[in-house]
């Protein structure tokens, strides 16, 4: 059922945003969890729904937590880096799964250290997504420096990345 609702409500585009937002307070997490899918849809320039995902990221509900996690990565808000990295560190492993992937997703330098460090994570999946959210960010930060010829690099060693990627 939840599911349909979430399907009608994405149907109805920016116009449901405004009705949505107070269905962030909600009691249940049912309810918080479908606006938050169905704000994952909404466009991205609203920054109503920016704040509102950033919120759940902090839900007390893990679902909740999860599911933004993930809709931040399908928005691509790459603002979000720092409290991703920070839902890396959250006791449920599905949410610091849902983490994991959105910061591949978002393929940012700033993701590179968190995603090392949940390589060591306890839950197998986790440490799969960080090994795979790692891949699009070695090819849009270092694919550029190897583009540049042969012979440029002798290892990875010789690369020099922006600094900031590990802060």
């Amino acid at each position: 059922a939840a599911d349909v609702v979430t399907r009608a409500l994405v149907g109805l585009g920016a116009q449901a945003v405004p009705a949505l937002l107070p269905r962030m307070q909600s009691r249940s997490s049912v309810i918080r969890r479908i606006v938050v899918n169905v704000l994952a849809c909404a466009p991205e320039s609203d920054p109503r729904v920016r704040g509102a995902l950033l919120s759940a990221l902090e839900d007390r509900d893990a679902e909740v937590r999860a599911a933004a996690a993930k809709a931040i990565g399908h928005v691509k808000d790459t603002s979000a880096v720092a409290l991703l990295a920070k839902a890396l560190s959250d006791p449920v492993w599905f949410v610091r799964l849902q983490a994991a992937r959105a910061l591949g997703t978002l393929a940012h330098q700033r993701a590179v250290r968190p995603l090392v460090a949940a390589l060591t994570d306890e839950s197998w999946q986790v440490r799969a997504a960080a090994a795979n959210g790692l891949d699009p960010i070695a090819t849009v930060w270092l694919a550029p420096a190897w583009a540049e010829g042969p012979g440029t690099y002798t290892a990875v060693g010789d690369v020099n990345p922006d600094p900031a990627m590990f802060a």
